[in-house]
C-alpha cells in the first residue's frame, strides 16, 4: 500500500435476536456495536420474551446475573417494532435499562421520537432507511440532532422497488445515504451481506462499502464481525500504528499545513484520517 493513508478500517454492527442462546454467545464481542433485534429476527410469538430478556440483560437495577454479563457489551443498540402497536410497551419498558441507542426501522422521518420525547431522553438513534421516500426525506433525518447513524436496509428497499437486490438498485441510495450522513457528520452503515461462510467474498463486500465512503456495515453473523476485526488488526497492526503516529506528531511539530515526508504530501484531510485510525486501536 503506497500511503498509510489509504487504509480503511469501518465499523461492524451485528445485528443478534434476542433470544437468550445468541444473547449469550461470545461470538458478538467482535462486533464494534451490538443491536439486539426484537423486530425482523423475531416471530410474533417471541417477541415477548425478547423484550423480557432484554430487561434482565440490561436492566440498571438489576443484580448482576450470569444472562446480564454474558450480554453486555459496550455499545448495545435495540431494534425496536417502529409503526406497530408493540412500540410503546417496547419504549417503556425499556426505559430504564442500560444501552446506547434505538435502532428504529423503515425511518421515514423522526415523527416516532417526536411522539415519546421523554422515552427517548439521553439515547440515540440509528436510522434504518429502507423506503424510497426515507431517502428523499434524508436531509430531514440526518439533519436531526438525535440521529448518529443512517443505516441502508437494502433488501427492503429493493423490495419496495419491486426488483431483486442488486448493486445496481442500490446505487442511488447508497450514494445519498453516504452524501447526507458526510454533511451532517454522521455514521454510514451498508446494507447487510448475506455472505458469512465465503469469508473472503464477504471481505470483498466489506471493503467495496468502505472505499464507496461508509463508515461501515451492519452484519448478520458474528463470523463477519471476527473477519473485519481480523482484517482491521492485520491492516492497524504495531508497525503501521506507530508509523500513523509518527506522521501526526511530525505534523503537528511542524505547525500544520503541509508536510512532506519520505516523498509524500500529508496535509489536514490525511492527518485526520491517520488520528482516526489510532483512535481505532487505542
Amino acid at each position: 500500500m503506497s500511503r498509510i493513508t489509504d487504509i480503511l478500517c469501518g465499523e461492524s454492527w451485528l445485528f443478534v435476536p434476542a433470544r437468550e442462546k445468541m444473547m449469550r454467545s461470545k461470538g458478538k464481542d467482535a462486533a464494534d456495536v451490538v443491536i439486539y433485534d426484537l423486530e425482523d429476527a423475531l416471530g410474533p410469538d417471541e417477541k415477548d420474551t425478547g423484550l423480557a430478556l432484554l430487561v434482565q440483560a440490561l436492566s440498571r437495577s438489576a443484580e448482576a446475573s450470569e444472562l446480564s454479563e454474558a450480554a453486555r457489551h459496550p455499545r448495545v443498540y435495540i431494534r425496536i417494532n417502529g409503526g406497530t402497536d408493540r412500540v410503546e410497551k417496547e419504549l417503556t419498558t425499556l426505559k430504564n435499562c442500560e444501552f446506547e441507542g434505538y435502532v428504529l426501522p423503515k425511518t421515514e422521518d423522526l415523527s416516532l421520537a417526536d411522539r415519546y420525547p421523554d422515552l427517548f431522553e439521553n439515547r440515540r438513534i440509528a436510522a434504518l432507511v429502507e423506503t424510497p421516500r426515507g431517502i428523499l426525506n434524508l436531509d430531514q433525518i440526518a439533519g436531526d440532532s438525535r440521529v448518529h447513524a443512517l443505516m441502508l436496509g437494502g433488501e427492503d428497499f429493493c423490495a419496495s422497488l419491486g426488483v431483486p437486490s442488486s448493486p445496481e438498485a442500490l446505487a442511488y441510495a447508497r450514494s445519498q445515504i453516504i452524501l447526507f450522513a458526510a454533511a451532517y457528520g454522521k455514521k454510514s452503515l451498508d446494507t447487510v451481506s448475506f455472505e458469512y461462510r465465503d469469508q473472503e467474498l464477504f471481505l470483498t463486500q466489506f471493503e467495496a462499502s468502505l472505499k464507496l465512503g461508509f463508515s461501515g456495515k451492519l452484519m448478520i453473523h458474528p463470523a463477519q464481525a471476527r473477519a473485519a476485526a481480523d482484517r482491521e488488526a492485520g491492516l492497524l497492526d504495531s508497525e503501521a500504528l506507530r508509523r500513523a503516529a509518527e506522521i501526526v506528531r511530525l505534523y503537528h511539530e511542524a505547525g500544520g499545513g503541509a508536510l512532506v515526508l519520505d516523498g509524500k504530501v500529508y496535509e489536514a484531510m490525511h492527518i485526520a484520517r491517520l488520528e482516526r485510525l489510532c483512535r481505532r486501536r487505542s
